[in-house]
């Protein structure tokens, strides 16, 4: 699914099919199998933006009050907008941001993040 499908007043949860663990300054998120165990085969790695988006995760908030939190505990919005890619720790630099304001762009990133979890069932969307 592509980040632009999603709406602005979609709200994620988080599955409760997930373990998060902090490490070393990561946070790492670790899916269960059916069987209850650990699937250590997939493991999903996130910085300190990624795991306060995770934290936002509640069902209630929409992306852009999650983009709004995420812009006022980082100060993202002063920040060149190519250095939110990188703080968001995603491993597909082939996208190209359309957003030229770095406000927008903290939400583009939120929404490709958000549709990257969902990939990965990591979350439900709600639209």
């Amino acid at each position: 699914m592509s980040a632009g499908n999603n709406c602005q007043n979609a709200v994620y949860a988080r599955s409760d099919k997930v373990i998060r663990r902090d490490v070393g300054g990561e946070t790492v998120l670790v899916p269960v199998a059916a069987s209850g165990a650990a699937d250590l085969e997939y493991l999903y790695r996130m910085n300190a933006v990624g795991a306060a988006v995770w934290d936002l995760l509640d069902g209630r908030r929409t992306i852009t009050e999650i983009s709004a939190h995420v812009r006022a505990s980082f100060d993202i919005s002063r920040q060149d907008p190519g250095q939110i890619r990188a703080a968001f720790d995603t491993s597909d630099t082939s996208r190209q941001s359309s957003a030229e304001n770095p406000a927008d762009k903290v939400e583009e990133e939120v929404r490709t993040f958000l549709a990257d979890l969902e990939e990965a069932k990591l979350v439900s969307r709600y639209p």
